[in-house]
């Protein structure tokens, strides 16, 4: 019955395309099918088993954004908010008009961030990597922003760091794949008055217990 699907993933690793596929396919929340196939470790062809311990990478964006909407339930802020009343260094932004030539050519943002922007990639930030040419993502990472560079910054310094450049367009008024999330974290921080990791697992993960917490990780292996 599944057997279309079996062979359309291995043809992923066939084809080189990926080096292991981890597959499942549920009805509901009942596991009609799974399957494994390729290699844990490409170099040694090690083969890929059920078990195996995934980097979930951007899926933890969505974990995130839950922990800061759980604090929206409990009224510790408004969707239509502005970013700056809870992190001060995001008043007064700058927005790089569309004719602009080079980073200073940056004029006032005629509106402020909101934090439901931050939640639906609105909000004008970038990534580093979504147009590297860009005068804005060429910014990022000559800030050392764009991307995993913030990896060893806590979040505070580098929300900082981040709300000195200025946004890739006016808040709302389009989308680009960037770094909100991180921002949502350092709000969650300010919000609930604890480290994120430290809320992420207070509110969300312990109370999963760690075997919903594999389930969902299996479910969520792949990198967004």
């Amino acid at each position: 019955m599944f057997s279309k699907i079996d062979e359309a993933m291995q043809r992923y690793v066939d084809d080189e395309i990926l080096p292991g596929v981890s597959y499942q396919i549920l009805k509901g929340s009942e596991i009609v099918h799974a399957g494994q196939v390729g290699y844990a470790d490409i170099e040694s062809k090690t083969p890929l088993q059920d078990d195996a311990i995934y980097r979930i990478a951007s899926n933890t964006k969505l974990m995130t954004s839950v922990v800061l909407m759980m604090l929206y339930e409990r009224g510790s802020f408004d969707l239509n908010d502005p970013l700056a009343n809870y992190l001060p260094e995001f008043t007064d932004m700058l927005v790089l008009p569309k004719d602009a030539a080079r980073i200073e050519d940056a004029t006032p943002a005629a509106n402020p961030i909101l934090i439901r922007h931050l939640l639906s990639h609105s909000a004008g930030l970038s990534y580093g990597f979504v147009e590297p040419d860009s005068i804005i993502d060429q910014a990022y990472n000559a800030a050392s922003l764009g991307g995993l560079a913030g990896i060893d910054t806590d979040l505070e310094t580098y929300t900082h760091a981040l709300a000195r450049l200025p946004l890739a367009f006016e808040p709302g008024s389009g989308w680009r794949y960037s770094v909100a999330t991180d921002v949502c974290a350092r709000l969650v921080e300010v919000l609930s008055g604890q480290k994120f990791d430290v809320c992420l697992a207070k509110m969300l993960l312990d109370p999963w217990g760690s075997s919903t917490l594999v389930f969902l990780c299996r479910r969520t292996k792949s990198v967004g």
